[in-house]
């Protein structure tokens, strides 16, 4: 319900965990370019949110640095909160514990890229 109104609007959200998706993109672009794990340099993430039209919209855009100096471009969306107008309240009482777990997750944890004969 928002303050100025007296009656209470639907809102609906999917939400994914952003470290999780980040990691299967890799995996799916190193993979299908025949990458092998010491040729990645270095993983870039941005991450960030905006209320478009409809929904507030948050996810990554990652920068995958090769040795060969290549840079592959991937972006991951991980949070759609479908609502007229996005507020502190209704994103702390939606969204947000998860994507600060995840976000954490990003940001102090190590990326460990790997291959095996499977």
């Amino acid at each position: 319900m928002y303050d100025d109104k007296d009656k209470a609007e639907f809102i609906g959200w999917t939400e994914k965990n952003i470290h999780d998706e980040i990691c299967v993109n890799l995996q799916l672009h190193l993979t299908s370019k025949t990458i092998l794990p010491s040729d990645v340099v270095r993983v870039q993430a941005v991450v960030g949110g905006d209320h478009r039209d409809t929904a507030f919209q948050f996810g990554a855009k990652v920068s995958v640095h090769l040795r060969d100096n290549r840079i592959i471009h991937f972006e991951v969306m991980v949070c759609e909160l479908i609502c007229r107008k996005d507020t502190a309240s209704l994103i702390e009482s939606t969204i947000l514990q998860r994507l600060t777990n995840g976000l954490e997750i990003v940001a102090t944890w190590h990326l460990h890229i790997e291959s095996n004969e499977e």
